[in-house]
């Protein structure tokens, strides 16, 4: 019978595309969500279902029923759609209710992301109530990580061969909005402060080992698709993984995936994070001293890559992501593993390094 596969996109009519391409239009980028259904067709048989990649919880889909899946890739307010009761399930990362992830300090961003957790949570209360009071759509709806937005084929260095302690590239841009700039924003409250303890880093430790590549906002930051990016990640040791927008971003499936040590801002408590190697932090300006501590500290730091490449195996690469949404959709493994999957040849090389 088989199955159809659309996305729906903000600006124009649901496409229908082969889900053998994992790019079908220019303006979206979900290779993680693709790969994780060509998984779900040959290892657990999914068949006979319309699958629709929306944008967003407001985008209309081409069609609602019991034999439609959707999957809401890009919406950073946690929204549940209006039609959640009108499909088998909804599968979307970055979770159903507005996340907010106390924090005692830095008090000024404390309190910006105060206010902007009560802006989601205007956002999420019109069509949220439904999730937040009946368990059978609670039941509909499946949480998994928001995974990357490019597939690379850029090796990875072996870990101690990398020549750079940590490094940045992306945006710090301001807000356009005349009254977000004026209260802030946590992306660019977080990615200031940051870029300004990394370059007294520089100085401590040398441009060479800590480079630093910013650019005007992210589309700039995706023009390459990510060359120059992944280029960097692959010779870095510590990722430090400031917040968006909200709390996750790509760049922890990409540092993970590659088996750098991840620092980041406060994350969800999503079950995907449980038990993961990720170190977490409140202040950017604690980072000098933890790289120091880091740095001192050569066995740690190989346990650290060591898990961060066992975690993204084990939870969050494609294969986990198949797995995840296979139950959610009550579907049995029906063929063995294919070692031809994904990035798994030189990630498996990365392994035994």
């Amino acid at each position: 019978m088989g199955n159809r596969y659309f996305i729906c996109s903000r600006l124009r009519p649901a496409v229908e595309f082969d889900i053998a391409n994992e790019r079908p239009v220019d303006d979206a980028e979900f290779p993680y969500f693709i790969r994780g259904f060509q998984i779900l067709e040959r290892r657990y048989g999914l068949d006979g279902y319309i699958v629709c990649f929306a944008w967003s919880a407001r985008v209309r889909l081409p069609r609602l029923g019991p034999d439609v899946i959707a999957v809401i890739y890009g919406d950073e307010f946690c929204r549940i759609p209006s039609y959640v009761n009108s499909v088998a399930a909804v599968i979307k990362p970055y979770g159903m209710f507005p996340n907010f992830v106390p924090r005692r300090r830095p008090l000024r961003l404390a309190q910006i992301e105060a206010a902007e957790f009560l802006r989601n949570l205007a956002l999420w209360l019109p069509t949220g109530w439904r999730w937040a009071l009946s368990w059978r759509t609670r039941a509909r709806c499946h949480l998994v990580p928001i995974g990357y937005g490019f597939t690379t084929t850029v090796e990875p260095l072996p870990f101690e061969q990398r020549p750079y302690i940590t490094s940045f590239q992306g945006s710090v841009a301001r807000p356009g909005n005349r009254l977000r700039r004026l209260i802030g924003t946590p992306k660019s409250y977080c990615r200031g402060v940051l870029v300004g303890v990394l370059q007294d880093l520089q100085r401590q430790y040398g441009r060479d080992a800590l480079p630093i590549r910013l650019s005007a906002g992210f589309q700039e930051s995706i023009q390459d698709a990510g060359r120059v990016y992944f280029d960097v990640l692959a010779r870095t040791k510590l990722c430090v993984v400031p917040r968006g927008t909200t709390h996750e971003t790509w760049r922890i499936a990409d540092a993970m995936r590659y088996g750098c040590i991840v620092i980041a801002d406060r994350l969800p408590r999503h079950h995907f994070y449980r038990d993961s190697p990720i170190i977490e932090i409140d202040d950017w300006r604690d980072l000098p001293a933890l790289l120091e501590g880091l740095l001192a500290n050569e066995p740690r730091l190989r346990d650290l890559h060591e898990r961060s490449l066992r975690h993204w195996h084990e939870v969050l690469c494609e294969q986990a992501l198949a797995a995840r949404c296979a139950a959610a959709l009550g579907l049995a493994i029906q063929n063995s593993p294919d070692l031809s999957e994904p990035e798994s040849e030189w990630m498996t090389s990365l392994q035994r390094r």
